[in-house]
């Protein structure tokens, strides 16, 4: 009887790797498809997005793996109509659990229609981009949205280099700018190598895919995907003196900042599925400068001017919008001048309630 020879099964494990990661490399097979989640744990109530075992939740870029843990991938209900709200991270929920984000609570006070439930989904991500938001609205489309809130402020619509999250999608970014013509600078496409399409080439990536997926063991006990954050900085009432906008300086157009092609863009990308867009609340100080200033991010010349500029294109459009940038107090904002505090989300949410129905409900 022949004993084991180490050097054999060595040969034949590693030809068994090496074959292993040529056939994936082949194959290029949907991993991002696949997930525990709304199968044996419930779906997450919004995109993954945190550092990773010292909470329930971890970034990840891909985005049939961010739709998949995600609880609108759960079947649609028969008696209910979906509301989906886009965003960054003041939508997303930064500082807040889940069960606080501005989803969280119009779901808090339900609004019907027609014997329908409108169910609200979070679907911001913490980026600050209309691009970002394009792509991702893409993606929904095949959830059966019946209305999209797409929440907007003068950061996500002013040009800037690509995020990582839109970098990591490349390709269809790229398909997104060309059919819409979007003016949008892209950087040279890099293919990947083959090398980078094997196993070994994308192991970071499955780690996290993987991670991902043994957490909603913890998301499924918990309900929690980010540990509380009490201690953070508080925003000061007193303001910088400066009139400037970057280099811009009153009273300059700030028109050329402001991607408005990217808005009109999503009217024809929704096909028919109405929109609501909503100018979100801000921090507004009240201490020293604040006659020259709204806050330490927007001096008042261009912040109203902005405001007139989505005004006007609304109105030409006719577009349904809601201004709702000084609907909450300063003491209800928390670490940014768009991120709200839990109160502060209810707030907003009670002030879009009857726009929300308006538009859900003609």
């Amino acid at each position: 009887m022949n004993g084991i020879q180490p050097l054999h099964l060595l040969l034949k494990a590693l030809g068994l790797f090496v074959l292993a990661n040529l056939l994936f490399a082949l194959w290029n097979p949907p991993v991002g498809r696949l997930s525990v989640y709304n199968l044996l744990f419930p779906g997450r109530e919004r995109f993954p997005f945190g550092a990773g075992v010292a909470d329930s939740n971890i970034t990840v870029d891909d985005l049939d793996a961010m739709f998949t843990v995600h609880i609108i991938s759960a079947p649609k209900r028969a008696d209910e109509l979906r509301v989906v709200i886009l965003g960054d991270s003041s939508v997303w929920g930064s500082l807040l659990h889940a069960d606080q984000t501005l989803a969280a609570q119009l779901n808090k006070s339900p609004i019907t229609c027609a014997g329908k439930t409108l169910r609200f989904y979070n679907l911001g991500f913490p980026h600050p981009s209309v691009l970002q938001d394009l792509l991702i609205m893409q993606a929904a489309m095949q959830y059966q949205p019946d209305m999209i809130v797409w929440i907007i402020a003068p950061n996500s619509l002013r040009p800037k280099t690509l995020n990582p999250f839109l970098t990591s999608n490349l390709e269809q970014v790229r398909a997104l700018v060309r059919e819409y013509r979007l003016r949008q600078r892209l950087p040279r496409p890099q293919p990947e190598t083959f090398f980078e399409q094997t196993i070994v080439g994308q192991r970071s990536h499955l780690a996290r895919l993987l991670l991902l997926q043994s957490l909603a063991v913890l998301w499924a006990a918990t309900g929690v995907d980010i540990p509380p954050v009490d201690d953070h900085p508080k925003l000061s009432n007193d303001l910088p003196s400066s009139l400037a906008l970057g280099a811009l300086m009153p009273p300059a157009n700030i028109r050329r900042l402001l991607l408005l092609d990217h808005l009109e863009a999503g009217t024809r990308l929704s096909a028919g599925v109405p929109i609501l867009f909503v100018n979100q609340p801000m921090f507004i100080g009240t201490g020293n400068n604040s006659d020259r200033r709204y806050n330490a991010m927007f001096p008042r010349w261009a912040y109203d001017q902005y405001r007139r500029i989505i005004a006007r294109q609304a109105g030409t459009h006719q577009w349904a919008y809601l201004d709702l940038w000084n609907v909450v107090p300063p003491e209800d904002f928390t670490d940014y001048e768009l991120h709200l505090s839990a109160r502060g989300e209810e707030r907003m949410a009670e002030a879009m309630q009857a726009a929300v129905q308006q538009v859900a409900c003609p």
